[in-house]
């Protein structure tokens, strides 16, 4: 009698372990785990309003860059212009690491959420803008996406400089007239 009961007691047993093992397998098969690299977001550059890791922009973009938002600066709103050229996403989406950049950098009077990030990553041949929601109303997905398609043609032609110094100018230029600034002060100088 000890034998029939210890054949049963494995029967049971086996059947239970085939079925948690097949439904494990089937959950694997279904969930997969995915496991993402740590992406390794740069921290901002010392002249923060430009970051030009994919070494995109002249010296004279960047500068002209800086000094526009240094005039920012002696506003009372104090909104900011970020632009950015990295090598690679690191295998996340250009909007997964507009996020991050933008919410890592502080980009952005911290009261008015005024912020804008204009990133290009190279290897993708991607761009993106992030805006703050302080800025959404001047700066719409349609205005930008206007703003991106007047320069296109620089775009497609692998000339950045150019292209992003005019996507930060039209930008600085609807920041202009949502705080009523004067083009002429904003970017005296040049």
């Amino acid at each position: 009698m000890l034998g029939g009961n210890l054949v049963r007691k494995i029967d049971r047993f086996s059947i239970l372990s085939f079925f948690s093992i097949s439904f494990g397998l089937l959950l694997m098969l279904l969930f997969p785990l995915t496991a993402k690299a740590a992406v390794d977001y740069p921290e901002p550059s010392t002249e923060f309003y430009v970051y030009d890791e994919a070494n995109l922009l002249s010296d004279e973009t960047e500068k002209f860059i800086i000094d526009v938002n240094k005039h920012y600066e002696d506003t009372q709103e104090k909104p900011q212009i970020i632009v950015a050229t990295v090598n690679s996403l690191q295998g996340v989406t250009i909007e997964e690491y507009t996020v991050e950049l933008f919410e890592k950098w502080g980009i952005g009077n911290a009261e008015s959420d005024n912020g804008v990030l204009i990133l290009l990553s190279a290897e993708e041949r991607e761009i993106r803008f992030e805006i703050g929601y302080g800025l959404e109303g001047a700066l719409t997905d349609s205005g930008t996406g206007a703003i991106l398609d007047r320069n296109l043609e620089a775009l497609s032609n692998d000339d950045y400089n150019t292209a992003l110094k005019s996507i930060f100018t039209e930008t600085a230029i609807k920041v202009n007239e949502e705080y009523q600034f004067d083009n002429d002060t904003i970017f005296s100088g040049y």
